[in-house]
C-alpha cells in the first residue's frame, strides 16, 4: 500500500526521486514512496537532477520537481538525450536540440543515432553522414554505408569505393578501390597499385611492402610474407626476420609467437628467440601468461618460459582478472597464475565476462567487447550459479537463468520467475517477477504479469498494480 501525501521538494532534486507507477498511469515519489509528482503521466523518465520528461495523452513536456515546464517542445516525440543532445521526431523525421530545448537541427533526417564521442549518424534516403552537436554535418550525408571503424575513425563507402575520416570529417583516406583494413597501432593498410601502404592518422605514407600478405600491427610490429612463410616487421617496414615462419601471433603484452618446421615458440620485439621453438602449438601471450602444447596437452607458461603446469590439460584460457580457464576430461575449472587449481574440473561451463552494454567501444580501439566480471557464471548439469575469484561457490547450482552480477545484485530465475540475490549467495528480492534487469544507480527495472516497474536494493516496490491512482 502506497503513501499518497503529496511532498513537495525543493527544484533541482529528481536525483531523490523514483518513477512512480499506480496502474497504468506515471508519477515521481521520494525514497519513502510518498508521492512527490502526481501520478497522471502516461509515461515518465528521469533525465538528470533537474529534468524529467513525462508525457499525456501523446504530448511531451520537460518539467522540474515543481511540475513548472522547462522548456516548450513543440515536436511529436523523443528519442532521449545522450551527450547533452535530445533527439526529437516530427512528421517521420529526426532533428536534435540541446539540454536547454534549442532547436539545432530542424527535424529532416529520416534516421539519427545517439551521439557518442560528439557525432550522431544520420540518414537521409539511402545515404548516410555524421553531424557534430553545432548541427554541422562534418561527414557529409553521401555514403551508401558509413560507421564507427577503429581508434576514432571512420569508414565510409559510395558505390564500389572506400573512404576513411575522422572525427573531424577530415578525410584521412580518400574513395578508393580496393580493401582498406583498420587502423591498429596508429596505422591502417591500404592496397595499391605498388603493393600495401600503410598510413598513419594524416593519411601519410609510411612504407610500402610488395608482400602477398601483411598483418595489422599490434604493440608496435607486423608480420608479412606469402605462402606460410613470415617475417616479423617493425613500423618502419623493416624486416627483422627473415621470411620463415609458417604461423606468427602477435601479443600486447608479451612475446611473439612463431611456427617453423611444425614447433612453436616465442621472439621478443627485435626478433631474437627467447623461448625455443620446442613446442607442438602455442598461444599468444595474455596478460603475461599463455598456454603451450606438447603431445596434445597444454600447460601454463609466462613470458620468461617458465612452465607453470604440468602437461595436463585440454585447454587454457587467461582471463583480464588473473585466473586461467582450464579443461580436463571436458569439463571446466579455474586457476590462478602461479598453476594452483582453484576449482575442480566439475564444471560444463564458465563464464568470466559479460557484454558491455555500450556497443560502439570500438571507436576507441577497443575490439574486446566484453569485460571482466569478479563472480564468474558457472554452470553445471544445466543449472548455474556463481564463485569468485578464489574458486569458491556463493550460492547453489539451482537457477534456469542468471544475469551477471551489477552494483553488487545478480537477478536469478527458476521456473521463468526472476528475482535478486546479493553477493553473499543470499537472495534477497524474492524470485516473483516476470522479468528483471540489472540494477542502475541504486533501482532495477522489473517486469510484472501485465506491466514494468522499479524497485530499490531493499525490493521496495514503486509500483502498485490493479490500482487507482485517484
Amino acid at each position: 500500500m502506497s503513501c499518497r501525501h503529496e511532498q513537495k521538494l525543493t527544484a533541482g532534486d529528481f536525483s531523490q526521486l523514483v518513477p512512480y507507477r499506480i496502474g497504468n498511469y506515471w508519477g515521481f515519489s521520494d525514497t519513502l514512496k510518498h508521492i512527490v509528482i502526481p501520478v497522471k503521466y502516461d509515461d515518465v523518465e528521469i533525465i538528470n537532477d533537474t529534468m524529467a520528461r513525462v508525457k499525456s495523452k501523446n504530448i511531451i513536456r520537460f518539467i522540474n520537481t515543481a511540475e513548472k515546464e522547462i522548456f516548450p517542445f513543440p515536436y511529436f516525440d523523443f528519442d532521449g538525450f545522450s551527450e547533452g543532445m535530445g533527439i526529437v521526431i516530427q512528421m517521420r523525421k529526426y532533428g536534435f536540440i540541446n539540454m536547454q530545448g534549442k532547436e539545432i537541427v530542424a527535424p529532416k533526417y529520416d534516421n539519427a543515432t545517439p551521439f557518442f564521442h560528439g557525432l550522431s549518424k544520420v540518414k537521409l534516403g539511402d545515404m548516410y553522414g555524421f553531424v557534430n552537436k553545432e548541427g554541422k554535418e562534418v561527414i557529409p550525408v553521401i555514403h551508401s554505408y558509413i560507421d564507427i571503424y577503429s581508434e576514432g575513425t571512420y569508414k565510409a563507402i559510395s558505390e564500389t569505393k572506400i573512404a576513411v575520416y575522422d572525427t573531424l570529417g577530415n578525410v584521412i583516406i580518400p574513395f578508393q578501390s580496393g580493401a582498406i583494413d583498420n587502423f591498429s597501432d596508429g596505422l591502417i593498410k591500404t592496397f595499391t597499385p605498388e603493393g600495401y601502404c600503410y598510413k598513419d592518422k594524416k593519411g601519410r605514407a609510411r612504407f610500402y611492402l610488395r608482400y602477398p600478405f601483411c598483418s595489422k600491427f599490434v604493440n608496435g610490429r607486423a608480420y608479412a610474407g606469402a605462402e606460410d612463410h613470415y617475417g616479423i616487421l617493425d613500423k618502419k617496414g623493416k624486416m627483422l626476420t627473415p621470411a620463415i615462419f609458417e604461423d606468427v601471433e602477435l601479443s600486447e603484452s608479451g612475446p611473439i609467437m612463431v611456427m617453423l618446421q611444425g614447433m612453436a615458440g616465442y621472439l621478443d620485439s627485435l626478433g631474437n628467440p627467447v623461448i625455443p621453438l620446442r613446442y607442438n602449438d602455442a598461444e599468444p601471450f595474455v596478460n603475461g601468461f599463455a598456454s603451450v602444447a606438447s603431445n596434445d596437452l597444454v600447460a601454463l607458461i609466462n613470458t620468461k618460459g617458465t612452465v607453470l603446469t604440468p602437461f595436463i590439460y585440454d585447454y587454457l584460457r587467461v582471463t583480464p582478472l588473473g585466473k586461467v580457464v582450464y579443461t580436463k576430461n571436458s569439463k571446466y575449472g579455474i586457476m590462478d597464475t602461479l598453476g594452483h587449481e582453484l576449482t575442480d574440473a566439475i564444471y560444463d561451463m564458465v563464464r568470466t565476462d559479460q557484454y558491455r552494454e555500450q556497443h560502439l567501444l570500438r571507436t576507441l580501439g577497443v575490439n574486446d567487447f566484453y569485460t571482466p566480471t569478479k563472480y564468474p557464471i558457472v554452470e553445471q548439469n544445466g543449472k548455474f550459479g556463481f564463485i569468485n575469484l578464489q574458486g569458491k561457490g556463493i550460492c547453489s547450482l539451482k537457477y534456469d537463468e542468471v544475469n551477471p552480477f551489477s552494483e553488487g545484485f545478480a537477478a536469478v530465475s527458476i521456473d521463468h520467475m526472476w528475482g535478486y540475490i546479493n553477493e553473499n549467495g543470499e537472495e534477497v528480492i524474492p524470485l516473483k517477477y516476470k522479468g528483471a534487469a540489472n540494477f542502475k544507480n541504486g533501482l532495477a527495472k522489473i517486469n510484472t504479469p501485465d506491466h514494468f516497474g522499479f524497485i530499490n536494493k531493499k525490493g521496495v516496490e514503486f509500483f502498485e498494480d490493479n490500482a487507482d491512482p485517484q
